[in-house]
């Protein structure tokens, strides 16, 4: 059993995917922390995708094996690879954070495993293997 959705507009249609996500991990099994988990990994780097990359759109596959789920998010954006480069340290309190910018560290502190590639035909390609308690 495997997950597929085309994320074609901007926020809107990412909660749209967000929820369809969430009810084909409830169907599979999956707790409601890892739900959660995958829910605002997905929000992240699809936003990001779209609104610093450029991406028309963005497919996304999941799919569940071995204790894990494992996201897929490909997009024909600007090259970006959210494995590289350091993150932003974290602020000494919820007053002093800045806005933004931390969305990658929220996708590093979820996933278990993040992989990028380019692939041959110009698209980005990420995978993130999200443990399932």
């Amino acid at each position: 059993m495997s997950f597929r959705y085309r994320i074609a507009g901007g926020a809107a249609e990412v909660s749209a995917a967000q929820s369809a996500l969430a009810a084909w991990m409830e169907a599979a099994g999956a707790s409601p922390h890892s739900i959660a988990r995958a829910e605002v990994v997905l929000e992240e780097l699809a936003l990001n995708a779209q609104r610093h990359g450029g991406a028309p759109d963005v497919l996304v596959e999941a799919s569940i094996a071995a204790g894990f789920c494992t996201l897929v998010l490909e997009d024909a954006g600007r090259p970006f690879d959210p494995t590289a480069g350091a993150l932003p340290l974290p602020a000494a309190s919820l007053g002093a954070a800045r806005i933004g910018g931390l969305g990658l560290a929220l996708v590093r502190r979820n996933a278990a495993a993040l992989r990028y590639i380019r692939t041959g035909i110009g698209r980005n390609r990420v995978e993130v293997d999200l443990p399932l308690p």
